[in-house]
């Protein structure tokens, strides 16, 4: 809180040029790549990337040296996993009402990697869904099939759209505690194996997700191993 309240006065005092000069000054490549992701997914927080949102990236891209390459496989990530209207949301109903609850029950599943709730995934789970009775439904699902029953009947009626955006949204709530510990990978590619998304597919996504989720390349080295 802090760190954002002096952001915030110094942007007050400063322009978007001289933010990015200071950016070339002193983040390396690495850094940069990080904040460009979450530039684009901050942008899109709200479910929109509006116009003048995507002319400010844009600039920014192209002062700090990110490919339009990399910027392009970065928005596809992040649009595969916000946008839930693969699922037919668009006029605020569920087009597969079964389609969401089982991607729904995949992810309370990851929640409970550990046979456990941990409240911080089923939050984030709540955020991503959005629809307490998509919830319920899938929670009903879930303790009515158990771990195994729900990994058997994958994939079910899934789309390939829609099986990318469940292992996407999956990935983000085994990360959702920055521990991405050997249960809940295990867990993870036996969703992947069973949604029918092969390993070099998913290993791409991963490892660009990685680009905007490991903030911890701007802690100082110092820091790291005190």
């Amino acid at each position: 809180t802090n760190a954002l309240r002096r952001a915030g006065a110094w942007l007050r005092e400063h322009s978007l040029d001289e933010l990015i000069v200071n950016i070339n000054e002193k983040l390396d490549e690495t850094q940069k790549r990080c904040l460009h992701a979450n530039l684009i997914s901050l942008a899109m927080a709200d479910g929109r990337y509006r116009p003048k949102e995507a002319e400010i990236i844009d600039r920014i891209r192209e002062r700090i040296g990110i490919s339009q390459e990399l910027h392009e496989r970065i928005f596809d990530l992040l649009m595969a996993r916000n946008n839930l209207s693969v699922f037919g949301g668009d006029e605020g109903e569920y087009v597969s009402p079964e389609a969401i609850n089982l991607c729904c029950a995949c992810l309370l599943a990851m929640s409970q990697y550990d046979g456990q709730r941990h409240e911080r995934e089923e939050n984030l789970v709540r955020k991503i869904i959005q629809r307490s009775e998509t919830i319920n439904s899938a929670r009903t699902y879930l303790e009515q099939l158990g771990l195994k029953g729900l990994l058997s009947f994958l994939p079910g009626p899934l789309t390939p759209e829609q099986k990318r955006c469940t292992l996407l949204n999956l990935l983000e709530v085994a990360m959702a505690d920055g521990v991405f510990n050997s249960h809940k990978q295990d867990l993870l590619h036996r969703f992947r194996r069973r949604l029918q998304i092969e390993e070099e597919v998913f290993q791409a996504d991963f490892d660009l997700y990685l680009t905007f989720q490991n903030l911890s390349v701007f802690v100082p080295e110092e820091q790291k191993t005190s």
